[in-house]
């Protein structure tokens, strides 16, 4: 009972903190502090247990033992799960700086202008848009693109700017690929290769989903289009030029595209599907990549020196991924041990056996936490990642996988934050198409909705 009373203050200060927009991870650092201390004062747990992972021992002081546990969760994330996340950031930011993901882009979407039912191409624009999500990685980057690319097409078939801007803020909801920072984590959480994972428990529940988003986009968007007066015609295009004013990004050759590409390609040729006999590490893989979309930009560019220049957008998008995601989890593993080491984690596992709750259930209340914590924070990987981490042990508990918790909570936590008027992806395509943020949530509902159905039901028949 003790328990509870010392972790309910220490929750509510998180939700709080998050709510009101303070910086979530001092906000997890702090309270997994208190946390720490609380089960050590009531004898639940040392700061430090013996045997701890990271190879942290105990300190002259339980102050000083605070410091040595976030140490060795700083040196254990960034020496495998962080190197891997910000790889992927890195060549995200590289893509971008040399402008291959907006030849990508480009390509990708030139097919739409032959196509002349306006809620065809909508629904074919949002397919289009989750696969590129693959080497595209942000939402956010991703909508942006599509903004200066897709968004025109949409609008010239006489969309309304709604219907034009929904199934481009929800192209990046599910974060497909071996090459998303959320899927890296679950792996990792999972304990399992981030290909296997991927093939072996994501595609199969995630293609389905997509598809389904894309059917309820068609539906969605023209019942709505009804009901706001806003047929195919009925609004003016004349004013959107300034989207594509604001926009321009790089011209580069079209072959630039493929550089997208070749991380995943070395991922899945070199890996257990394939029964070559040599799996690559994602890492190795993005570094032969760099090295050879370096060698290619020297020859587009005639010149090492601008060439090696565009390189340090891979150096900055490291950095950058690195304080954005990489610090989260660490943040969040502090926040997760604390819990664990109060001891309410077993309480309620405990008390979830006894109740009679079957490893399904169980997946359904976290899942809902996650999906409702996620439209509040705005943020699905703060929201994943503060209990994923708890994942394993609840897990173990139940006697099941951790994929199989794990994918429904990555998947809801991406999508969730669709649905959030505050999510950063939300608020620039809103801004961009000129609408209210509220009302494009509106918008992105029921696909999202969909999209989280059939993601549950699909993981529970496949995997339970």
């Amino acid at each position: 009972m003790l328990e509870i009373v010392l972790t309910l203050p220490v929750v509510a200060f998180v939700v709080y903190g998050i709510l009101k927009g303070w910086y979530t991870q001092a906000v997890l650092i702090v309270a997994g502090f208190a946390l720490l201390i609380g089960g050590w004062l009531i004898g639940s747990s040392p700061i430090i247990p013996e045997g701890a992972a990271g190879g942290v021992t105990p300190t002259i002081s339980w102050f000083f033992d605070l410091f040595e546990k976030m140490r060795g969760m700083f040196s254990a994330t960034a020496a495998e799960l962080g190197m891997n996340i910000m790889a992927v950031g890195g060549f995200a930011a590289y893509m971008s700086k040399l402008g291959a993901s907006h030849a990508l882009v480009k390509i990708t979407t030139a097919p739409m202008h032959k196509i002349k039912s306006p809620y065809v191409v909508l629904a074919l624009g949002y397919l289009i848009g989750a696969i590129l999500n693959m080497f595209i990685t942000s939402a956010t980057g991703l909508g942006l693109l599509l903004m200066a690319t897709m968004y025109p097409v949409f609008r010239g078939l006489g969309l309304s700017r709604l219907s034009s801007a929904a199934p481009i803020a929800t192209t990046g909801a599910l974060e497909l690929g071996p090459t998303q920072s959320n899927v890296i984590y679950a792996a990792g959480q999972s304990g399992l290769d981030v290909t296997h994972y991927v093939f072996s428990y994501q595609v199969p529940v995630a293609v389905p989903a997509i598809l389904v988003m894309g059917v309820l986009h068609f539906f969605w968007q023209a019942i709505m289009d009804r009901r706001e007066q806003t047929p195919p015609g009925a609004e003016s295009a004349h004013d959107d030029d300034a989207i594509a004013e604001d926009a321009q990004l790089h011209t580069t050759p079209g072959y630039f595209a493929l550089l997208n590409v070749i991380p995943l390609v070395f991922v899945i040729v070199f890996s257990k599907l394939t029964h070559i006999g040599y799996t690559i590490h994602l890492v190795t893989a993005i570094l032969v990549s760099v090295f050879i979309c370096v060698a290619v930009d020297i020859l587009n560019e005639r010149s090492a020196k601008k060439a090696f220049q565009n390189l340090k957008g891979f150096m900055d998008g490291m950095g950058s991924v690195f304080s954005s995601v990489v610090t989260l989890v660490i943040a969040a593993a502090i926040f997760a041990d604390g819990l664990k080491q109060i001891g309410i984690i077993d309480l309620i596992l405990d008390s979830a056996a006894g109740a009679g709750f079957s490893p399904a259930a169980m997946m359904l209340v976290i899942v809902l936490v996650i999906g409702v914590s996620a439209i509040l924070m705005g943020s699905g990987n703060a929201s994943f990642m503060s209990f994923g981490e708890l994942v394993p042990k609840i897990a173990e508990k139940f006697n099941i996988d951790a994929a199989q918790m794990l994918l429904p909570m990555q998947e809801t936590s991406s999508l969730a934050r669709t649905v959030s008027p505050i999510t950063a992806v939300i608020i620039a395509v809103s801004g961009l198409a000129k609408v209210e943020p509220f009302a494009l949530v509106k918008r992105t509902s029921v696909p999202i909705a969909g999209g989280i159905l059939t993601v549950i039901v699909l993981n529970y028949v496949l995997f339970f």
